[in-house]
């Protein structure tokens, strides 16, 4: 997928960093390190829940729940990653509008349940302000992957061209 979900899926990954770090520093006081269960789980929690083997997905939950409130907190972002990569994943499948939608209100439902996450509600929101860019993606297929690619590598050249002041 290219095009607007890319740059929608990096945000919610790293809206979902953040999270992991904001919550561990409110439960430890200190950067998370080496030992701490949601330390050891980040690399677990960028990964695509399809890509998980049997024994990460059945380790992943339980460490993070076993940490109490905040772990419970990082795993609902994991979650709203994994239903926004769910709506994601139907570009160039051509699916009926009420599908889309049905996936689109899931998203949405699981981040106003988990509104007390400040990175869940901007995640929601970079969603809908790009809602339009996204929904063509979903139903033609069709990117601005090719002008975005245009952009960049047309902004350093400039910037190096630029008089200097």
């Amino acid at each position: 997928m290219r095009g607007r979900s890319r740059p929608v899926r990096l945000v919610a990954n790293a809206k979902l960093a953040e999270a992991r770090r904001r919550l561990t520093w409110r439960m430890r006081r200190r950067r998370g390190r080496a030992g701490d269960p949601e330390w050891d789980a980040r690399r677990l929690l960028r990964r695509n829940a399809e890509d998980l083997t049997g024994q990460q997905r059945d380790t992943l939950e339980p460490d993070l729940t076993d940490i109490g409130t905040y772990g419970r907190q990082i795993l609902a972002a994991w979650k709203a990653k994994e239903k926004l990569r769910a709506l994601l994943a139907l570009a160039r499948t051509q699916p009926a509008r009420s599908q889309t939608s049905h996936r689109l209100h899931q998203f949405y439902d699981w981040c106003a349940e988990h509104s007390y996450l400040p990175e869940l509600v901007t995640l929601a929101e970079t969603v809908q302000a790009w809602w339009a860019e996204t929904e063509a993606l979903i139903q033609t297929g069709v990117t601005n992957a090719a002008s975005d690619g245009t952009k960049t590598s047309i902004a350093p050249a400039t910037i190096a061209t630029a008089p200097s002041k």
